[in-house]
C-alpha cells in the first residue's frame, strides 16, 4: 500500500473519533431527579411490595414464636 492510503486513513478515523468525541462532550444530560411519571409509579410499587413482604414476614414470625 502506499503511503498516500495510510494518510487517507489516518484523515478518516481522526475525523470519525473526532465527530465521536464532538457528540459525547456536547450530548444533553439529564438532571439526577428525572424520572417520568411510568418510572415513579414502579418505583412506588416496588418499594410497597418490599414493605408489606417484611411486614408480613414479621407477622408470620411473631404468630410462631408465641
Amino acid at each position: 500500500m502506499s503511503i498516500t492510503i495510510w494518510i487517507v486513513i489516518g484523515i478518516v478515523v481522526v475525523l470519525v473519533w473526532g465527530s465521536i468525541i464532538w457528540e459525547i462532550w456536547n450530548a444533553p444530560l439529564m438532571p439526577d431527579d428525572f424520572m417520568n411519571e411510568e418510572e415513579i409509579k414502579i418505583w412506588k410499587e416496588l418499594n410497597g411490595s418490599k414493605n408489606k413482604n417484611k411486614q408480613s414476614i414479621k407477622g408470620n414470625n411473631e404468630k410462631e414464636n408465641k
